[in-house]
């Protein structure tokens, strides 16, 4: 449904938010794996031409290199077109095999910031978001949460909320408050998070939050191409 200005976007069908996708959605998310590129690249041109705007995480490369060869692709082909994120809960990556493999929030934060510094070096005026950051009402990635808004170089923070109860939220909500610029809610759980979101969490982060964007992700589709072909077929 929609609800009081927010935008919700899911990658699959379901009928009760089927008009509000077609009209309202405004971002898709994606791993940044160079294999089947081109069909990627229009997927995100017919994103474009629909008016929604695509979120591309830049994620699940292994070298500086490769992932610097992602992002010229993408900046050579889209501009400015585009928001870019880096990263994809990266200490919740931790030892996965394909990602980089960081340690703390420190060393998250210097690579998330070089590389906005990259993209803005290349582009200029372009938003980009900073890495998304799990489970912030838990507590797991809190110090990450913290030091991304002191210290991060991002235009738009991006953040995952999943289902918590209300202690969580009083405790970690003024935590992101501390943050000015926009707020993104990049993930709001799975399917089977849905109903306890929308009748717990999400009426309080929009009250006291205000979040300008909120894209519901399906964590189980294997990547962008799917996502769009879903939008595509199930949406329009």
């Amino acid at each position: 449904m929609w609800i009081d200005g927010i935008n919700l976007i899911q990658p699959w069908n379901d009928s009760d938010v089927k008009d509000i996708i077609r009209h309202h959605a405004r971002g898709v998310r994606m791993p940044a794996r160079r294999t089947h590129q081109e069909q990627e690249f229009k997927a995100i041109h017919q994103f474009l031409n629909a008016g929604i705007l695509p979120i591309i995480v830049f994620d699940g490369a292994d070298s500086r290199l490769l992932y610097k060869q992602i992002l010229l692709d993408y900046m050579k082909e889209f501009g400015a077109n585009i928001c870019y994120e880096v990263l994809n809960e990266p200490l919740a990556m931790h030892g996965s095999p394909g990602y980089f493999d960081f340690d703390n929030p420190t060393q998250v934060v210097n690579f998330m910031n070089y590389w906005i510094d990259f993209i803005h070096s290349h582009i200029g005026n372009t938003s980009v978001l900073s890495c998304g950051i799990a489970n912030v009402f838990s507590g797991v990635e809190n110090d990450l949460l913290r030091l991304v808004i002191e210290e991060g170089h991002q235009n738009i923070l991006s953040i995952h909320v999943y289902t918590c109860n209300s202690i969580d939220a009083q405790k970690y909500l003024p935590v992101i408050k501390k943050w000015k610029g926009p707020l993104w809610v990049t993930e709001i759980g799975t399917k089977g998070d849905k109903m306890a979101f929308y009748r717990g969490c999400l009426p309080m982060v929009y009250e006291y939050l205000h979040p300008s964007t909120m894209i519901w992700f399906d964590y189980h589709s294997p990547g962008f191409a799917l996502i769009a072909s879903l939008l595509w077929k199930e949406v329009f």
